[in-house]
C-alpha cells in the first residue's frame, strides 16, 4: 500500500497542477501529450488572423486552446530551435547553434523532454520530424538530415524515406541532382528515391495525401492513436510534419485552394542594418528551378508563396486527421495538445527568403496550447513566451518533477489566465561567420540585437527596432536610442550571462554579467591569468589550463589536487559580485579524502561561501552546475581550494558572475520515497518535500511546517524535521525548529506545527519529517508521516495533501558500533528452531575488502528478528600487523536440516592471501584459505576454526572461497554453499589470467569431508545456490563483464554445468554485486507453491533500490507485479534472505540506512495471497456467437471450391449460416465450435450477404463478393507497403478498384529494432498478434498494403475481370521456421534441433533472430512484465512456429486459390542455415497444403534478388531447385531486381506482377501467358571444350536482353574451380558456354554472385529473366560452400607510416623489411611479388598503377575462387 501512497503523493502534493478543476483527475489517472510539430510554419494561419489562409482544422484546434500571439523560438533554424525546445536548454548552454551538431556529443546525459516523460512512466514515441533528423539512416549525404535522440522514446522513432518528387518534370532534375551529388557506379532506376536530393523548389502532383511524407506521418499517427487508446499506460507522442519546408510540395487539391496570390510587401531590407543580419537566401537559391543569384521574378516569387500556402494547408488537413482520430478514440479529453512551429520564415519580405536571422518573421512562431480542464480556452495571449519555456510547462502540466538545469519557465498560468506576465522578454540567437553571434531580446514593444565577437566579447554591431508600426523591421535606430538601448542591453546579458565589453575599451573592464571559458589561455601550468573576470593567481599546489577537457570550447581550469591547491581571483575593479558566482564542474575521482571550497576576501579577511565537499559530482562531461550567492558588492577577491587524492582534483568551465534576482517560490510537492525506518537509529526518514525557489536576493526561509505521524501506539520515540539543503539524499545536519513533543504524537488525529527559520537557497531545497522509533517498536508495522502546509517569511503558504508511509525494521548493525569502522557482507539463515543468525565482515580500522583486520560476527534473534542478541565474533585469526592482521570474511551460514548444525564458511588472509595476494599452493603462506566454524547449540557456542583449504582448493589454482551469503541443505542430505575459485596466474605477470569461476562446495556426511565442483561460467563470483528439484542445483552468479545475473544448473553436483535459459538476461545487477537467491520450498522443507526470491540492488549503474523479486515457476519469471522496494537509497548493496516462517522472510542487507539493516517482509506483500496470482477468469463475453476475424463485410470468398464457415457459440445451440439465399443449419459441440460448408458458387462481382444467427445472436456480413482469394506471407519485403514502392504514388492515385478486397493482417509486433513496449507485449498471442478487416481497394486502405501483393492482384483482377480477395498476415524479418507448425518441426529428426530449448539461445537459429528478438524483449524481461510463452521461450514473430499459430492457422480452413511468398532473407545467413532451408522450406509447403485440406494448392514464391550478401547465390538456387521437387509450385526471378545494400528494393511492381504471370498460366490456364517464367535450367552437357545448356520457358527464344554478350557465365573442370566464361546462345533455348582456361568442362553456373554489378542480360521473349543456376548437384554445392565457409577469414590491415606501435598477439617480426620506403612502390611490390626497374621515388609513374590494379585483382581472384568473400582488407 505504501508504494501506492507514494505515487499518489508524486501528483496529489503537487502544487504545480493549475486547473483546481481537474485535479482529482490528474491523481488518478496522468494526461496524456501531443505534441505536434510543424517545420518552417510562420503564423501566417486563418486563427491568427490570415483570412487568406485555409488552415480549418488549426483553426478548430485554437478555437478550443489558448494561442500565443508573441510566442518566439531560440535560433531560427531547425536543429538548434528544436533542441533547444526538446532538452530545455538555450542554444549556447547545450552547445547546439548549427544544424551540423548533435547535443548528446557534449551532453550525453541530458535528459530531454520526451525521455523525462518516459523516464516518470509515459510511453514516449515520435513520428516524422521531431529532433533534425527526418529521413532514415543514410538517406542524405549529410548527417543532420537523419539524426534523433534514441534515447528519448520507448520505441524506435518512425520516419520515412526522403522522396520529394512525383511529377516527370521533377523526377527528372532530382535524378540528374542525384547522380551529381552521390556519383553512383550503377543506379537503378529507383536508387534516386532513397537519398535526399533537390530539384525544383515546387511541384504540385496529383497524388493522395498519404503519397507524400506528411500523409505517411498521418497515417502512422492515426494507427498509433488507435493502439494507444487501449492501453492503461499514458503516452508522450510526438508528430513531426516536415512541410510547409522547401521545397514546397503539396497534392495538387491543395494549389486549387489558392489563386491570385500576392507578391511579399516591405522587401526592403532594414536600414541602417549590418549586411550581416540578413542573407542571400540560399536555402531557395538551391533549387533548380531558381536563379543562383540576382533577382528572383515576380512569378517565381508568386509560385513559391502560393506553394507556401499550399503546403500549410496540406499539413492543416494531416493536423486534422489526427485530431480527429484523437476524438473518435476518446483520448481527447484527457490529453494535453501542443501544436507549434520551429521557427518562423521570409516569404519575400525585407528581400529574404527562408530563415536564419534575428528578425521578427523567422523568430516568431505559432504555438497553440490546450489542455483538459483549461479556463481560457479559445482565447489568446499577448504575453511574452518562449519554445523553451515547452519543457517545464507540459512538465507542471502531468505533475512531473522541473529540473533546475531547466532554462526555460513554465507559462501554465497563461491557460488559466492568458493576461498573466510570465516573463518581460524572449530570448533568440543566430550566429554568423568570422565568429559573430547575434544576440537579439524581444520585448513587448522593441527588439535589440548585438552581434558579438563571440572569443573576444566585443560587440560588433548593434540593431534596435520599434514595432509600434508592424512586425516587419524597417529602420535601425540604434543610433539614435542609446538609452534604451543600454537599458535593453543590461537586460540582454543579464539572462545569457555573455561578456559585454565596452567598445574601444580594454577589454577586462567587466560592466556586466561575464562569462569566463578559458578559451584564450595558453595550456599548462601559470603564474598568473589574466581574464575578463580578473587575474587568476595560484597560492598552493597545482592549478592549470587543461586543454583535453570542457565544458565548452577545448580548455578549462584544472585544480590538480594532491595536499592542497588553491587559486586565487583577484575580481577586476569593476565586477559585478551583487548577484550569484555560477560555473560549472566535475570532479575526477570518488576516492576520499576530497573537498572544495569558495572563500571570499572583502577587505576583512576570508570568509567561506561555499562548501561543495558532497556536491560536485563525479563524472564527465561536467555534471555539476554551481551557483553560489554573493551579494557582497565589496569582494575583492575569491578563493577555489581543492583537497583530493594526488593527480585527481577539480575541472572548472564557464565562470560566470551574474546579477541576482529576489527569490521566489516555484514550486512545493512531496517527493515518492522508501526508505526503512529503523529501531536503533536517531533519525528515520518518513517523508521528502522538495521546495524550489528561483533567484537568490531578499531569500525566503521557512518558517512553519504543520505535520502529523501514522503510527501505532509504542512504536515512535520522536520526531523531527531536518533540511537537507540541495541534497537529494536523506541528511540530518541541519535539524529545522524542536523536535516534536511525543505527547501530542499520541493523538493521531491532530498535528503538530513545527516552526523554525531556515533560509533556502536558490533551486531545490529538500525537507524531511523524521522519526525515532522506540527500542520496542513493532517492525511488523508500518509508520508514516503527512505534510498538510508550509508556510515562509514572505507571508505566503502552500496547502498540501501529502501523504508518506514506509516499513520499519532493525539497525542490526551501524557504523561505529563496537567500535568498528564498518560492517559488511551479510549472510542469514533460519536455525531448525527458529532461530536466526546473522554473519557478517567486522572491519575494524577500514572499510575495505581483505586484507586488513577483520573478523566474522555473529548476531543472533530468537524472536523472529524483531530483537537481537549483542554481536560476538566467532571467527578471528590474529591480530599481528606483520601479516595484515590475518583478516578473515566474506561468511556464508548454512544449517544442516538433518543435524540441526549451523556452518559458517569464510575466507583466511594470513597476509596478502585475497583476491589478488593469494596464489597456487595450498598453504596459508601461498594462498587464502577456506575456513569453516560450526555451532550444534543454535549458535549460542562455536567451535574453532577447520580449515577445508586441502579438501576443496586444487595445488594450482590461485585462490577458492566461498559465495558470501548462504548454503542449503539438499534434499537427500548434502550440504552446499556456493563457491568460486580461481585460475592460475600467468607465469609471466603472475596478476594476469587469474580468471574466477563459480561453482560449488558440498558435503555429504554432515560437514566431515567437502568435495568442489568444476567452473560453471567464466568470470563469475559471489553466487547463491538452491535446488530447483531432487539433485538439480541452480547457480545465481555475479557477473563482472555485465550488469546481468548468469544463471547455470548442474544434475550432477557440478561436474557439468548447463545455461538457464534466463541466464544473462532476465535478472540484473549494478555491475559486480553479490545477490541473495532461496527457494521457499526449500527453506521451509514443504510446498507452499514453488516460489523463488532474489533480491539485489535492481539497477545497473549504483547500489541503491534494494529490491525482493520473486519467482512463480522457478525462475523463469520474475513477474514485476511480484516486486517490492525496501530501500532506493545507495548503500553497498548486499543482501541475504531467509524464511522464517510460512509467511515472512527476513532479510540482512547493507542499506543506505544502516550497514545492516534487517526487515521482516510478508509473502502476501509481493506474492499475493492465496488465489492471487491465478491469471482471472475471463467471464463470458455478451456476444457468445463469433467468426474468426478472416470473415468480414466486403471480403471475397473462393469461386469454383466448397465454402466453409466456422466459429464459436454457445454449446448445443443451434446456427444458422445464410449466405445470399442458401442457408445452413448446424449445433455448436461441446466446445462451443461449430463449422458448416457451403457448396461451390461461381464467381461474381455482384455483392450478397452472409447472415449467422445463433440463440438470439446475430451477425451480418455485406458486399460479399465471390472470386479468387490468395494469402500474401512472408517477411517485409512481402510486408513492403505501396506507398514506399517505387511508384507508388502513381499506383495510389488510381488506386480505387472495387473488385480488389484487401485484408491487412498487421502483426502487433514486428521485428523492427528497439524495445517492446507493453502495447506489443499484449499483442504476442496467436489470438491478439495479427489484427485487420477486409477493406474495398482505395488509395487510404492500400497504402499499407504489400505492394507485391497489391501488383500481383490488380494484375489478376485485371486479367480473369473477377473479384479477387488478398489476405497478408506478412510480418517483417520473419525466418521460415516461425511459420511451420512447431510439432512438425520437432518430428522431423534434422529440424528439431529448431525447437530445441529457449529460442532467443538457441545457435541453430539466425543470429539476427536471436539478437533483434533479444533487443525487442529484454527490457521487458528484465522490468519483469508479462510476456506471454512457454518452455520454448516468449512469444515473438521470430519464434519457431509463431506465425504459423498467429498468422496461417487461424485462416484454415478458409477456402483460397493459393499463396503468394516473399521470405527467405532471415534464412540466408550462413551455409548451414542456407542448406537448412532446402528442407525447411518443402516442409513448410507440404504443411500448409496438409493442414489446409484443400489439396496441393498453388504456391508461388519470389526468388532473392540481387543484394550483396554472401550466401544469396547459393540460397537462390536452392529456392530454384525446389521447383523440381513439389508439384505446383511457381516461382518468380527477380535476379534483374535489388540494390547492392539495400534489403528492400523498392521496385515491386515486377515482382507482383511476375507471380500473377505464374499463376496466370499454371493455375488458370491463360492462353496469353504460355511464358510465365523466367528461362529456367533444363539440361546441360559438355560438348568438346564447351558446355551446352538448355532452358525451359524460353517462350520463341532467348535473347540479350541490351543485345551485347551474355554475362555471368563461369565453367569449371573437376577440380571445381570455376572461371568466367563465354556464353553465346545457339538455338531457341540453349546455349554454350566456355571458357580458355577449362578445357574440360564439367559443370557451369550462371549469376553466381550476390549483386552482378552488371546486370543481368539472358532472358526470353516474354522479357523474363533467367534464373541463376549451378549445374553442380546439391551435395556438391553446399559441401564446397560449407568447406570454404570454414576457412579462416583473413584480416589483412595495412598501416601507414607506422614501425612499432603496432603490438601483435600473434608471431611478431622484429626484422621485417620492405623493398622501398614509399608508400605505392612498396604496397605494389609485395601485392605483385615483382620490383621496380624504374625509380621507386616516382610514386605516380603509370606502371606503380597498373601493377597495383593488376595485384588488386589477382589477390580479388583467388578469394573468389576460393569461395570465400570474408575477407576485409
Amino acid at each position: 500500500m505504501h508504494r501506492l501512497l507514494n505515487r499518489h503523493v508524486a501528483f496529489a502534493a503537487s502544487a504545480l497542477l493549475i486547473m483546481s478543476s481537474s485535479t482529482d483527475a490528474a491523481t488518478e489517472s496522468r494526461w496524456n501529450v501531443l505534441f505536434i510539430a510543424v517545420d518552417d510554419l510562420r503564423p501566417e494561419l486563418g486563427c491568427y488572423g490570415n483570412t487568406h489562409i485555409h488552415s480549418p482544422n488549426i483553426d478548430k484546434l485554437s478555437a478550443g486552446a489558448v494561442r500565443f500571439e508573441r510566442a518566439y523560438c531560440q535560433q531560427a533554424v531547425c536543429n538548434p530551435s528544436r533542441t533547444s525546445l526538446m532538452t530545455g536548454m538555450r542554444p549556447d548552454s547545450i552547445g547546439v547553434t548549427g544544424n551540423h551538431s548533435h547535443f548528446r556529443s557534449n551532453h550525453p546525459d541530458v535528459v530531454t523532454l520526451p525521455q523525462h516523460f518516459k523516464q516518470h512512466g509515459y510511453h514516449a514515441a515520435a513520428i516524422g520530424k521531431i529532433y533534425h533528423g527526418v529521413f532514415p539512416d543514410g538517406a542524405s549525404s549529410t548527417m543532420w538530415d537523419t539524426m534523433g535522440d534514441a534515447e528519448s522514446w520507448s520505441v524506435p522513432a518512425i520516419r520515412f524515406g526522403p522522396r520529394y518528387y512525383y511529377t516527370e518534370e521533377g523526377i527528372a532534375a532530382a535524378k540528374s541532382i542525384y547522380e551529381k551529388v552521390y556519383k553512383p557506379t550503377n543506379p537503378g532506376p529507383e536508387d534516386w528515391t532513397k537519398k535526399l536530393v533537390f530539384g525544383p523548389a515546387t511541384e504540385s502532383p496529383v497524388v493522395p495525401d498519404s503519397t507524400l511524407y506528411d500523409g505517411q506521418v498521418t497515417d502512422s499517427a492515426v494507427k498509433t492513436l488507435q493502439q494507444l487508446k487501449d492501453t492503461d499506460e499514458p503516452f508522450f507522442l510526438a508528430v513531426g510534419f516536415i512541410k510547409p519546408h522547401s521545397p514546397y510540395i503539396a497534392p495538387k487539391k491543395y494549389f486549387d485552394l489558392y489563386d491570385n496570390v500576392s507578391l511579399p510587401s516591405h522587401t526592403e531590407f532594414p536600414a541602417n542594418a549590418p549586411a550581416f543580419a540578413g542573407h542571400g537566401s540560399g536555402e531557395l537559391r538551391r533549387y533548380t528551378d531558381q536563379p543562383t543569384s540576382g533577382v528572383i521574378s515576380d512569378e517565381q516569387q508568386r509560385r513559391v508563396r502560393h506553394a507556401y500556402y499550399a503546403c500549410i494547408s496540406y499539413i492543416d488537413a494531416q493536423i486534422g486527421r489526427v485530431l480527429d482520430e484523437l476524438e473518435r478514440t476518446g483520448l481527447n479529453n484527457n490529453t494535453i495538445v501542443v501544436l507549434y512551429g520551429d521557427h518562423g520564415y521570409h516569404l519575400g519580405e525585407q528581400g529574404l527568403w527562408g530563415k536564419t536571422t534575428n528578425f521578427e518573421l523567422d523568430t516568431r512562431v505559432p504555438l497553440i496550447v490546450r489542455a483538459p480542464g483549461m479556463k481560457a480556452a479559445g482565447k489568446s495571449s499577448a504575453s511574452l513566451v518562449e519554445l523553451v519555456d515547452l519543457y517545464p510547462t507540459l512538465a507542471e502540466l502531468a505533475g512531473l518533477p522541473i529540473s533546475e538545469d531547466l532554462e526555460g519557465k513554465s507559462f501554465a498560468p497563461l491557460l488559466n489566465d492568458p493576461t498573466h506576465m510570465t516573463k518581460t522578454a524572449a530570448l533568440s540567437q543566430y550566429p554568423r561567420g568570422g565568429g559573430l553571434m547575434g544576440y537579439s531580446i524581444r520585448t513587448p514593444t522593441h527588439r535589440l540585437t548585438q552581434w558579438v565577437a563571440r572569443q573576444t566579447g566585443e560587440i560588433k554591431a548593434t540593431e534596435l527596432y520599434d514595432y509600434a508600426d508592424g512586425l516587419v523591421e524597417t529602420k535601425n535606430i540604434a543610433g539614435s536610442s542609446p538609452k534604451l538601448v543600454a537599458e535593453l542591453s543590461r537586460k540582454l546579458v543579464a539572462v545569457t550571462g555573455r561578456t559585454r565589453v565596452r567598445q574601444g575599451t580594454d577589454r577586462s573592464v567587466v560592466t556586466a554579467a561575464t562569462n569566463v571559458s578559458f578559451e584564450q589561455a595558453k595550456p599548462g601550468q601559470f603564474d598568473k591569468l589574466e581574464t575578463r573576470l580578473g587575474v587568476w593567481i595560484p597560492t598552493e599546489g597545482k592549478t592549470s589550463v587543461d586543454d583535453k577537457h570542457a565544458k565548452t570550447g577545448e580548455r578549462c581550469l584544472q585544480l590538480t589536487g594532491g595536499k592542497k591547491t588553491s587559486v586565487t581571483l583577484k575580481l577586476a575593479d569593476d565586477a559585478d559580485t551583487t548577484g550569484e558566482l555560477a560555473f560549472w564542474a566535475e570532479r575526477w575521482t570518488k576516492r576520499e579524502p576530497f573537498s572544495f571550497r569558495i572563500d571570499k576576501n572583502s577587505g576583512g579577511g576570508w570568509k567561506e561561501v561555499y562548501h561543495g565537499d558532497k556536491h560536485v559530482r563525479v563524472g564527465r562531461p561536467f555534471l555539476s552546475h554551481i551557483r553560489v550567492p554573493l551579494g557582497d558588492d565589496g569582494i575583492k577577491q575569491l578563493r577555489f581550494t581543492v583537497t583530493s587524492p594526488p593527480d585527481t582534483g577539480i575541472l572548472i568551465d564557464d565562470v560566470r558572475l551574474a546579477p541576482a534576482l529576489p527569490q521566489k517560490i516555484v514550486s512545493v510537492e512531496a517527493v515518492p520515497l522508501t526508505l526503512p525506518a529503523l529501531v536503533g537509529v536517531e533519525a528515520s526518514p518518513l517523508l521528502k518535500l522538495k521546495i524550489e525557489t528561483e533567484g537568490s536576493l531578499n531569500p525566503i526561509s521557512l518558517t512553519e511546517l504543520r505535520t502529523s505521524l501514522q503510527c501505532k501506539g509504542g512504536d515512535v520515540e520522536s520526531a523531527q524535521v531536518f533540511f537537507g539543503g540541495a541534497e537529494s539524499k536523506f541528511t540530518t545536519a541541519t535539524p529545522f525548529g524542536k523536535s516534536i513533543d511525543v505527547d501530542r504524537l499520541k493523538s493521531l488525529e491532530s498535528e503538530a506545527t513545527v516552526v523554525g527559520k531556515q533560509a533556502l537557497a536558490e533551486g531545490e531545497n529538500f525537507i524531511w519529517i523524521t522519526c525515532k522509533l522506540s527500542k520496542d517498536a513493532n517492525i511488523d508495522h508500518t509508520v508514516g508521516a503527512t505534510c498538510s502546509r508550509v508556510a515562509f517569511s514572505n507571508g505566503k503558504s502552500v496547502d498540501l495533501s501529502a501523504v508518506s508511509t514506509q516499513r520499519m525494521g532493525v539497525a542490526v548493525r551501524n557504523v561505529g558500533d563496537d567500535g568498528a569502522n564498518r560492517y559488511r557482507i551479510p549472510g542469514l539463515a533460519t536455525t531448525n528452531k527458529g532461530t536466526l543468525i546473522g554473519v557478517y565482515d567486522v572491519r575494524w580500522r577500514s572499510g575495505g575488502d581483505l586484507p586488513g583486520d577483520i573478523d566474522v560476527g555473529m548476531s543472533r534473534s530468537t524472536d523472529d528478528g524483531r530483537t537481537w542478541e549483542p554481536m560476538r565474533v566467532i571467527m578471528d585469526m590474529g591480530d599481528d600487523p606483520k601479516w595484515n592482521y590475518d583478516g578473515i570474511g566474506d561468511p556464508a551460514v548454512l544449517v544442516d536440516k538433518n543435524t540441526g548444525t549451523i556452518w559458517v564458511a569464510a575466507t583466511w588472509s594470513h597476509g596478502n592471501r585475497s583476491w589478488f595476494g593469494s596464489g597456487p599452493g595450498l598453504k596459508p603462506e601461498e594462498t587464502g584459505q577456506m575456513m569453516l566454524v560450526s555451532s550444534d547449540d543454535d549458535g549460542v557456542t562455536w567451535s574453532k576454526p577447520i580449515n577445508i583449504t586441502k579438501q576443496v582448493k586444487k595445488p594450482e589454482w590461485s585462490f577458492i572461497l566461498q559465495g558470501p551469503g548462504k548454503g542449503i541443505t539438499m534434499r537427500d542430505g548434502t550440504i552446499v554453499f556456493a563457491a568460486q575459485y580461481q585460475d592460475p596466474p600467468s607465469k609471466e605477470n603472475k596478476t594476469a589470467h587469474r580468471l574466477p569461476h563459480s561453482t560449488i562446495i558440498y558435503s555429504k556426511d554432515h560437514g566431515k569431508t567437502w568435495d568442489v565442483g568444476s567452473g560453471a561460467f567464466d568470470d563469475t563470483t559471489e553466487s547463491q545456490v538452491v535446488e530447483l528439484e531432487p539433485g538439480v542445483l541452480m547457480l545465481n552468479c555475479r557477473y563482472n563483464r555485465k550488469a546481468v545475473r548468469v544463471v547455470m544448473i548442474t544434475r550432477d553436483m557440478g561436474k557439468t554445468w548447463q545455461k538457464h535459459t534466463t541466464s544473462e538476461r532476465s535478472l540484473i545487477e549494478p555491475g559486480s554485486c553479490m545477490a541473495s537467491l532461496i527457494d521457499v520450498d526449500q527453506e521451509l522443507g514443504k510446498d507452499v507453491g514453488k516460489w523463488l526470491l532474489f533480491s539485489n540492488p535492481d539497477s545497473t549503474r549504483g547500489r541503491h533500490h534494494i529490491t525482493i523479486k520473486s519467482s512463480p515457476d522457478r525462475g523463469l519469471t520474475w513477474p514485476k507485479e511480484h516486486r517490492l522496494l525496501l530501500d532506493e537509497e545507495t548503500g553497498a548493496g548486499y543482501s541475504c534472505m531467509s524464511m522464517i516462517d510460512e509467511k515472512t522472510v527476513g532479510i540482512l542487507y547493507e542499506g543506505s540506512q544502516a550497514h545492516m539493516t534487517f526487515q521482516r517482509v510478508s509473502l502476501n506483500d509481493f506474492i499475493g495471497k492465496p488465489g492471487i496470482l491465478e491469471r482471472p477468469v475471463t467471464k463470458a463475453s455478451e456476444q457468445s456467437l463469433k467468426l474468426p476475424r478472416v470473415f468480414g463485410s466486403h471480403m471475397v470468398l473462393q469461386a469454383d471450391a466448397e465454402i466453409p464457415v466456422w466459429g464459436d457459440a454457445k454449446a448445443g445451440a443451434k446456427v444458422t449460416v445464410a449466405l445470399n439465399d442458401v442457408s445452413l443449419t448446424t449445433i455448436a459441440n461441446p466446445e462451443g465450435e461449430w463449422t458448416v460448408r457451403f457448396p461451390a458458387q461461381k464467381a461474381s462481382a455482384t455483392p450478397v450477404t452472409m447472415a449467422v444467427v445463433s440463440a438470439g445472436e446475430r451477425i451480418l456480413f455485406t458486399d460479399v463478393l465471390i472470386g479468387e482469394v490468395w494469402v500474401c506471407a512472408g517477411q517485409s519485403n512481402m510486408e513492403w507497403m505501396l506507398r514506399q514502392s517505387a511508384n507508388g504514388g502513381d499506383e495510389l492515385a488510381q488506386a480505387d478498384h472495387p473488385q480488389l478486397r484487401l485484408l491487412h493482417l498487421t502483426g502487433g509486433a514486428g521485428g523492427s529494432s528497439g524495445s517492446y513496449t507493453q502495447q506489443h507485449l499484449d499483442r504476442l498471442t496467436p489470438d491478439t498478434f495479427c489484427e485487420g478487416e477486409w477493406k474495398v481497394a482505395s488509395a487510404d486502405s492500400t497504402a499499407s498494403f504489400s505492394a507485391v501483393g497489391w501488383y500481383f492482384g490488380r494484375h489478376l483482377q485485371q486479367e480473369l475481370n473477377v473479384p479477387v480477395g488478398l489476405i497478408c498476415p506478412a510480418v517483417g524479418g520473419t525466418p521460415t521456421e516461425a511459420w511451420i507448425p512447431r510439432d512438425s518441426l520437432e518430428s522431423d529428426p534434422d529440424l528439431k534441433g529448431l525447437v530445441a530449448g529457449n529460442w532467443l539461445d538457441n545457435e541453430r537459429l539466425g543470429e539476427f533472430c536471436r539478437s533483434r528478438g533479444q533487443q525487442n524483449l529484454l527490457g521487458a524481461i528484465q522490468a519483469g512484465e508479462r510476456i506471454s510463452g512457454d518452455e520454448f521461450g516468449p512469444n515473438h514473430s521470430f519464434k519457431p512456429g509463431f506465425m504459423w499459430d498467429a498468422g496461417i492457422k487461424p485462416l484454415i480452413p478458409y477456402a483460397i486459390r493459393g499463396a503468394i511468398w516473399y521470405q527467405g532473407e532471415s534464412n540466408a545467413e550462413t551455409p548451414d542455415r542456407v542448406e537448412e532451408h532446402g528442407k525447411l522450406f518443402p516442409l513448410l509447403i507440404n504443411q500448409w497444403r496438409t493442414q489446409w485440406g484443400q489439396g496441393d494448392f498453388p504456391f508461388l514464391y519470389v526468388q532473392l534478388p540481387a543484394l550483396n550478401r554472401s550466401e544469396w547465390p547459393w540460397f537462390r538456387d536452392g529456392q530454384r531447385r525446389t521447383l523440381g521437387q513439389l508439384q505446383d509450385v511457381g516461382m518468380a526471378v527477380t535476379i534483374d531486381t535489388g540494390d547492392p545494400s539495400n534489403v528492400h528494393p523498392t521496385l515491386k511492381k515486377p515482382v507482383g506482377e511476375r507471380l500473377a504471370k505464374w499463376a496466370l498460366g499454371t493455375s488458370y490456364q491463360s492462353k496469353s501467358h504460355t511464358t510465365y517464367s523466367g528461362p529456367l535450367l533444363d539440361v546441360a552437357k559438355p560438348q568438346g571444350d564447351s558446355m551446352v545448356v538448355s532452358f525451359k520457358h524460353v517462350g520463341d527464344g532467348l535473347k540479350s536482353s541490351d543485345d551485347k554478350p551474355l554475362r555471368h557465365f563461369e565453367v569449371c573442370g573437376d577440380d571445381g574451380v570455376f572461371y568466367p566464361a563465354n556464353a553465346k546462345i545457339i538455338g531457341r533455348n540453349a546455349i554454350t558456354v566456355s571458357s580458355p582456361k577449362v578445357s574440360e568442362p564439367h559443370d557451369v553456373r550462371y549469376a553466381w554472385l550476390p549483386y552482378p554489378n552488371s546486370t543481368v542480360n539472358l532472358f526470353n521473349s516474354a522479357d523474363l529473366p533467367a534464373s541463376p543456376f549451378s549445374t553442380e548437384s546439391t551435395e556438391t554445392v553446399f559441401k564446397r560452400r560449407t568447406a570454404a565457409f570454414k576457412r579462416p577469414n583473413i584480416l589483412f590491415i595495412v598501416s601507414k607510416d607506422n614501425s612499432e606501435h603496432l603490438g601483435c598477439g600473434g608471431v611478431r617480426y622484429t626484422r621485417a623489411y620492405v623493398p622501398y620506403s614509399v608508400c605505392s612502390p612498396s604496397r605494389a611490390a609485395f601485392l605483385t611479388r615483382e620490383l621496380y626497374d624504374s625509380d621507386p621515388h616516382e610514386t605516380h609513374h603509370v606502371a606503380t598503377k597498373q601493377r597495383t590494379a593488376r595485384a588488386i585483382k589477382e589477390l580479388t581472384r583467388i578469394l573468389a575462387v576460393a569461395e570465400n568473400p570474408r575477407c576485409l582488407t
